[in-house]
């Protein structure tokens, strides 16, 4: 693969992998309430709420598409010092801990998102009720 095709790849591929979430965002605000897989899923998508809940979900996805850039741009940032002169090897002392690092992000991330969901308000700006370990409902 020459400079330019890595080039052309690695913006394409990155790019890709920020929009994805950003696509999901969409289809899921056109998509039917009965498509979503969500804890208490009748509460969140109940009418007076079905927009908040959206815009919420767009809002935590296009975080996670900026995580899935800023992954991106750290593993082309090491091969670049990878393939300098004179570098040597691409550094798994280096790439090891973005890729964990990035995993640990993502996981994070969906449990953020379940346990979000998981929850409800006992009303308008109280305190939650319910979650996945209370076993409350």
């Amino acid at each position: 693969m020459t400079h330019a095709q890595y080039a052309e790849f690695t913006v394409i591929f990155g790019l890709a992998m920020a929009l994805v979430p950003q696509i999901i965002g969409l289809v899921v605000a056109v998509a039917p309430s009965s498509r979503f897989s969500l804890p208490n899923r009748d509460y969140w998508l109940a009418p007076k709420r079905k927009d908040a809940t959206i815009a919420w979900l767009r809002g935590h996805l296009a975080w996670l598409g900026c995580f899935m850039l800023v992954f991106m741009g750290t593993i082309h940032a090491s091969i670049v010092r990878a393939n300098a002169p004179g570098a040597g090897n691409l550094n798994t002392g280096t790439v090891g801990p973005i890729i964990g690092g990035f995993a640990v992000g993502v996981l994070a991330w969906a449990v953020w998102l379940v346990v979000h969901f998981a929850r409800r308000p006992k009303a308008q700006g109280q305190a939650y009720v319910g979650g996945p370990w209370s076993g409350a409902d």
